[in-house]
């Protein structure tokens, strides 16, 4: 019993023990649990591991163990990789705030090194992104920023030394300049040369500037040379710079007005021509330029060009007179007179001394035949150069064409008082002699129009002729007909169609009674003018000497057809057709003659000897007695005895 309650008490301790071992096993398992659970994964080993080895073989406690154990390790290790990539969060924030500090530093470069040495899962970080872009950016921006200072920092200095080139090249123009002032030629050539050797080379429009600047500086001391060497030294020497200067600027103006006015000089006009419109092309505004180009287009008649250019200069510089003559010179190559008398008119409007002018506009007033005006004009002319001999004649000329005989006398007196008595000059002699015939001083018209003719080898063959026809007519008024008569020839020798040399020789045959060389002489000058008065008449007196009435009939009437009124004419006709015994035609002529000129007692007589011849009794004593009543003295013996015939 003791031994079976003993093993009973022995076996219910063990049962006691062993569900107490249960329990503890159970309790420490639980904590190990809760430990796991709450992540404490040392506290659960340590209770796992503190079991007894014959607890331990339990296959929870083995799986708690195993899980703890699992769960410590993932805990650590997640724990390791928290601490690193919070380390490595750092450090990128680290390296993000370096950079940052680089950048704000202006080192871009160590910036991008620092980004673009993180890992690449760094790489791809949002703010790492911005921040190496921004570096890139900022460098980029500095780098602009420096190579634009380097940029500035050459332009400032390549402009400092273009300044001071430029003032080396100004200093020596202006020395040159100074040297031209002072008349020493050769030292302003050589500064502006040292000028012209300092040019850059790439700034061709600056070079050309410069060298047309020199250019244009011994052109005008050439204008102002004193002697021709120096001018034509000057002259070369500008025109070489000019040449320069459109080779680097071909259209530089001054360096082409330059060039234009030394082809002016060579005469070559269309060179020159050229020249000038480059020059205005490029400086429009210069009326100087457009002058010149109308001189060289007027030289090569081009005057409706010139017209234009002339015109331009006016409108640009309305007080150059020169160009306002230059203008009316053009219009009077167009046949524009009334416009030419206006820019003569404002020539010397613009300059009160412009004699030119004055004269130019004379010799239209004259064309348009205001006498009165060109003569005036021509005195003001006068009055500005009262020596001018050609100016004088020219008013003379007015003078006579207007009918002011005395005053033109004055001036060709004035002409000869002026003229150089070395050299002849057989046209004013000749004038002078035309008006001293009109007012009939026909000794002082035979006496210059005898020098004219001892002088007509220095005068033209238009003019020659003229004046031997002059001298011609004066020998014929005052009774030298032989002399006359060989001079008319000398002029026909001279002009065969000179009509009044003819008219007038024949003439003087009719006065000798030589019809027949009246006739040959007179029938050429009626082949040249053939409605010429003269001419008609004298044919028609020449023919009544032959008694070819019928011709001289034909060139009365023909004279008649041009001077209706010419009774001398009318009075021919009648006594043609009484000679003709054409009564009737004769009767009509001395009537119309009495009817013009009541007084013409010969017409009366005539007339009643035509009523007779043709029985008209009655009309012959009406006319017979009309003369006994009107003027009894006139052949009354004569009119006596017809009227006797009649009764």
């Amino acid at each position: 019993a003791k031994t079976e309650q003993k093993k009973a008490e022995q076996k219910k301790a063990e049962e006691a023990a062993k569900a107490k071992a249960a329990k503890d096993l159970a309790d420490k398992k639980a904590l190990a649990q809760k430990y796991i659970d709450q992540g404490d994964y040392e506290k659960a080993q340590q209770i796992l591991n503190g079991l007894s080895s014959d607890q331990k073989g339990d296959k929870d406690v083995q799986n708690l163990l195993s899980k703890a154990k699992a769960e410590q390790k993932k805990a650590e290790q997640k724990k390791a990789e928290e601490a690193a990539k919070a380390k490595a969060a750092k450090d990128l924030a680290d390296k993000k705030a370096l950079a940052q500090k680089y950048i704000d530093q202006g080192d871009y470069e160590k910036a991008q090194q620092i980004l673009n040495g993180l890992p690449s899962d760094q790489k791809g970080d949002k703010e790492v992104q911005n921040l190496l872009s921004k570096a890139k950016t900022e460098q980029k921006k500095a780098e602009q920023k420096k190579a634009e200072e380097a940029a500035k920092a050459k332009v400032a200095a390549e402009k400092a030394a273009r300044e001071a080139l430029e003032k080396n090249i100004d200093n020596e123009i202006s020395l040159g300049k100074s040297a031209l002032a002072s008349g020493n030629i050769d030292e302003a050539i050589k500064h502006f040369n040292k000028a012209k050797d300092l040019l850059p080379s790439g700034d061709e429009a600056y070079s050309s500037k410069k060298l047309s600047e020199m250019s244009q500086a011994l052109y005008d001391a050439s204008e102002k040379a004193k002697s021709d060497a120096d001018k034509q030294k000057l002259a070369r020497q500008a025109s070489s710079f000019a040449k320069e200067a459109v080779v680097k600027d071909s259209t530089d103006p001054a360096a082409n007005y330059i060039l234009g006015m030394d082809a002016m000089t060579a005469r070559n006009y269309a060179q020159a021509e050229d020249n000038f419109k480059k020059a205005v092309a490029k400086d429009p505004k210069n009326a100087n330029y457009y002058y010149q180009l109308g001189r060289a287009q007027a030289q090569q008649r081009k005057y409706s060009a010139a017209q234009t250019s002339f015109a331009s200069s006016v409108r640009l510089n309305s007080s150059y007179a020169p160009a306002h003559y230059n203008l009316g010179y053009v219009y009077e190559r167009l046949n524009n007179q009334n416009q030419a008398l206006a820019s003569y008119k404002q020539a010397y409007g613009v300059d009160s001394n412009y004699e030119r002018a004055y004269v130019a506009a004379g010799r239209i007033l004259a064309k348009q035949g205001k006498y009165d005006e060109a003569a005036s004009t021509f005195g003001d002319a006068i009055s500005i150069n009262p020596t001018n001999t050609s100016t004088y004649q020219e008013q003379g000329a007015a003078y006579a064409s207007a009918e002011k005989y005395a005053l033109a006398e004055s001036s060709f007196k004035k002409a000869l008082a002026y003229m150089d008595k070395s050299k002849v000059d057989a046209a004013t002699y000749y004038n002078l002699s035309t008006v001293m015939y009109a007012q009939k001083k026909n000794n002082d018209a035979l006496t210059y129009a005898k020098l004219a003719y001892d002088n007509k080898e220095s005068v033209g063959n238009e003019l020659k002729a003229n004046l031997i026809y002059n001298y011609g007519l004066i020998c014929d008024e005052t009774g030298n007909d032989d002399f006359a008569i060989s001079l008319y020839k000398e002029v026909i020798d001279l002009d065969p169609a000179n009509v009044k040399a003819r008219t007038n020789l024949g003439g003087i045959y009719i006065e000798k009674n030589d019809a027949d060389s009246a006739i040959d002489c007179l029938a050429k000058a009626y082949e040249k003018e053939p409605k010429n008065f003269e001419v008609n008449n004298n044919l028609g007196n020449a023919y009544k000497i032959k008694a070819d009435y019928s011709k001289a009939v034909t060139y009365y009437q023909n004279a008649l057809a041009i001077s209706p009124k010419d009774n001398t004419v009318r009075e021919n006709l009648a006594k043609v057709y009484a000679s003709a015994k054409e009564y009737d035609s004769a009767k009509v002529a001395y009537e119309d003659l009495l009817a013009s000129d009541s007084k013409n007692w010969d017409a009366y007589l005539e007339l009643a000897k035509v009523c007779i011849a043709l029985q008209d009794s009655e009309g012959a004593k009406k006319n017979l007695s009309y003369l006994q009543s009107n003027n009894p003295s006139y052949k009354s013996a004569e009119v006596r005895q017809l009227l006797n015939s009649i009764k």
